[in-house]
């Protein structure tokens, strides 16, 4: 078997000549990245109760891989893994804080060298250096409030309860307690799909495009248009956990964060609420999902861009007790992954593998003979392309997460998803090993099992291996 850092350096296809990326196809970009949409609630995944529409339509157009995972299940570290191809114990960055070395390189830069026209559209929380251009979300506001004085962002009521300090994490997520208000709304969603087709109409046609495409939606305080909010207001959906207990055998870490949050406090109800609310939410952004796809059509670049959808992580809601994200449970570090090229890839087909984010940073370099953004550090990842055109493609099933602990040392976290196990590896001191095969919903640890003995020394001493994080960012910020 391959070491973790052999197999996520082989057959990358992201390294290779400036010669041999110039014979390469430059097809367009366009990177859709929603803002912690996990990874089953979605029709084409087989929920019944979503709605999801434009994206199970671009699903049934693209490959998609089953078991795809978020370097770290938190916004700006994942999204800084997707922009330079590093796993964050390279590029440093684990907390929340816009904070990156200066000289770090990103997609903005690799794309933009090779001639592409470079945009980065809407939430960023993550590092835009290299992009030619950038519209993001105090530039969007400045813009609608221009337009609409008397406007507001959705649930000024809401925003205004969180000051008066009587406020409980339930209420993070707005769950379906404050409409999104009537009157102008600032929706950053409907922002992102015109400003990225207004970039796409005014650009020079000479040059091919990239456009990273961000949402902000199903990310919490959970928002969507009034008439998406009905949608749900009734459903009586499935609760993904429950939050008045704890779960047995649930990790002491988990059980830690339950007790600093008081989750338990969060009733049935209001659980149902909140799920309510994110399914509303993703109904919300796959309706700008949709809008900017048909605008693509509508220009006539459908045909000769690549489309990838992603998310930077994935939300508990509910599952294990746990709300939001900074877990590695599957409904925070699983996400979706679907890539869309018309007449190269197969269109609806599934790859029942496991991968991560910074595979698809350099299958995308691959498929458009880009050169690496930093020509002096390999890329981590590997390009699926073989596996995308062919699903017997040798291809080992290897995935790594990590998280930043809360001491002062700012220990990481790690988690390895190897075949159908999943490692979990604390600073604390606290371990879990779970088979995922048998055991999707990921109730039974294995780890003080003798006959797994042999499996969790060799997942550890691969964890081990790998050593400490940077000295960047770990402990700074929140």
């Amino acid at each position: 078997m391959l070491t973790l850092g052999g197999a996520l350096a082989a057959g990358c296809g992201a390294g290779e000549s400036t010669e041999e990326a110039d014979a390469a196809p430059h097809p367009n970009v366009l990177w859709i990245i929603t803002d912690q949409h996990r990874a089953d609630v979605a029709g084409y995944e087989g929920d019944t109760l979503a709605v999801t529409p434009s994206l199970d339509r671009l699903a049934s157009q693209s490959v998609r891989v089953s078991d795809f995972y978020c370097q770290v299940p938190l916004c700006v570290p994942a999204r800084q893994s997707l922009l330079t191809g590093q796993f964050a114990h390279t590029h440093g960055a684990f907390r929340n804080t816009a904070d990156f070395r200066p000289e770090e390189r990103t997609l903005g830069h690799a794309f933009s060298e090779a001639g592409y026209a470079t945009a980065l559209v809407g939430k960023t929380h993550c590092n835009t250096s290299g992009f030619e251009y950038v519209r993001e979300f105090k530039d969007q506001l400045a813009a609608f409030m221009e337009r609409h004085p008397e406007g507001q962002r959705p649930g000024a009521e809401h925003f205004r309860f969180r000051k008066s300090g009587e406020f409980e994490f339930a209420d993070t997520m707005n769950p379906m307690n404050f409409p999104a208000g009537a009157g102008p709304r600032f929706f950053m969603e409907e922002a992102v799909v015109a400003d990225t087709l207004e970039f796409l109409e005014q650009r020079n046609p000479e040059r091919p495009f990239f456009v990273w495409a961000s949402f902000l939606s199903p990310h919490p305080p959970l928002f969507a248009p009034d008439e998406f909010r009905e949608l749900f207001a009734q459903a009586e959906l499935p609760l993904m956990g429950s939050m008045e207990s704890d779960e047995p055998g649930l990790l002491p870490i988990n059980v830690r964060r339950r007790e600093e949050q008081e989750l338990d406090q969060i009733t049935d109800v209001q659980l149902l609420e909140i799920t309510r609310a994110y399914y509303a939410a993703l109904a919300w952004s796959d309706h700008c999902i949709g809008q900017l796809l048909e605008g693509l059509e509508r220009l006539g670049l459908a045909e000769d861009t690549l489309v990838i959808y992603t998310s930077d992580h994935g939300e508990m809601l509910g599952a294990h007790g746990l709300l939001q994200k900074r877990s590695f449970f599957e409904g925070a570090t699983r996400v979706p992954c679907m890539v869309r090229w018309p007449g190269r890839l197969e269109a609806g087909a599934l790859r029942s593998n496991v991968a991560q984010h910074i595979d698809l940073t350099a299958t995308v370099l691959d498929l458009a003979g880009v050169p690496a953004p930093n020509p002096s550090r390999a890329p981590a990842g590997r390009s699926m392309r073989e596996l995308f055109e062919d699903a017997g493609a040798d291809w080992e099933d290897l995935a790594l997460a990590e998280l930043s602990g809360t001491s002062a040392a700012g220990e990481v976290r790690r988690m390895l998803r190897s075949g159908s196990y999943k490692y979990m590896w604390h600073a604390e001191g606290e371990e879990a090993l779970f088979d995922l095969e048998s055991d999707p919903g990921e109730l039974t640890n294995l780890i003080d099992r003798p006959e797994y003995a042999e499996r969790v020394a060799d997942l550890r001493a691969r964890i081990e291996a790998l050593g400490d994080a940077t000295e960047w960012s770990v402990t700074r910020g929140r």
